[in-house]
């Protein structure tokens, strides 16, 4: 697409401007509001943010997950709210709304807004209890709206310890779970860190699914295969490079594997019932992966 003369000249003097303002020490405030501003553009259009004065209460509902790593005694509140059935679409809070949690009957603290545009908020919480009970409570005009979740048991990955090798051309890694799991519960496996390829580029992994077999013949025990882990892991590279066909295959990764059981509370039955509150055990084991 060319642009007009017209377009050209617009352009160049809007260009031109910001110039300007720059030797006057004022352009780099001026650009980086401007940056902003686009930035944050982008993210609500893909997001397609709606203020919340334009809903009514049962229109809106949580889309939080309160999680806890095994080991700690750290409940992590993480989340947004959202609109109706809309997977997508997060909700904007006004000044007469907020966010607040509390964990096994504690006093409640107000969630965080990290990002500053009332898109994601989070909190955490110290428990030390066999099953926290985490209670999420939006607030508009002083009515409160409560919805709590109980986390399921905790677990922890038995074997092996320490990090474990995956090779592309070896054997299959087993993993044994502190817990057995049945295959009504809702368990993910997903990898984050970091791979090198054969052209010694590199990529960033970030909650990528892997699918691990489950083996009946061990309570708690799972398979990781190579050819599948290599395959959504050469999957993931493609995507980070452009979609291009002539990316450069995996080479080595280094990584964390986590895994997760996930269980759903409710919501307050004045809010949406398409919004969601999951309490989530965490477990994770360091992995190198080499395709070599």
């Amino acid at each position: 697409m060319s642009l007009s003369p017209n377009c050209r000249v617009t352009a160049l003097l809007a260009t031109m401007t910001l110039l300007t303002l720059a030797g006057c020490g004022v352009g780099s405030s001026i650009g980086e509001d401007i940056g902003n501003a686009i930035g944050n553009g982008l993210t609500c259009g893909l997001r397609n943010c709606t203020e919340s004065s334009t809903l009514r209460v049962d229109e809106m509902g949580p889309r939080f997950t309160a999680s806890q790593q095994a080991g700690s005694n750290t409940v992590l509140i993480e989340g947004f709210m959202g609109k109706s059935a809309n997977l997508f679409t997060t909700v904007l809070l006004g000044s007469n709304e907020r966010l607040s949690a509390s964990v096994d009957g504690s006093s409640e603290s107000r969630l965080n807004n990290p990002d500053g545009q009332r898109l994601d908020y989070t909190l955490s919480l110290v428990s030390s209890s066999a099953q926290p009970q985490v209670t999420l409570v939006f607030t508009r005009d002083g009515t409160r709206h409560v919805s709590q979740v109980t986390l399921p048991p905790a677990f922890s990955v038995l074997q092996p310890t320490g990090t474990a090798t995956l090779t592309r051309t070896g054997a299959a890694l087993a993993v044994r779970l502190s817990r057995a799991f049945t295959v009504t519960d809702t368990l993910t496996l997903t990898a984050d860190g970091r791979c090198t390829r054969s052209d010694n580029s590199a990529f960033d992994v970030k909650s990528e699914s892997l699918g691990a077999q489950a083996d009946a013949s061990v309570p708690g025990g799972y398979t990781l295969q190579p050819l599948s882990t290599d395959t959504t892991l050469n999957a993931a590279s493609v995507r980070a490079n452009n979609n291009s066909t002539a990316t450069s295959p995996v080479s080595r990764c280094e990584l964390t594997l986590t895994w997760g059981h996930k269980v759903y509370g409710t919501v307050a039955a004045t809010l949406n019932q398409h919004g969601s509150l999951g309490g989530e055990r965490r477990a994770t084991l360091g992995l190198i992966y080499d395709a070599r």
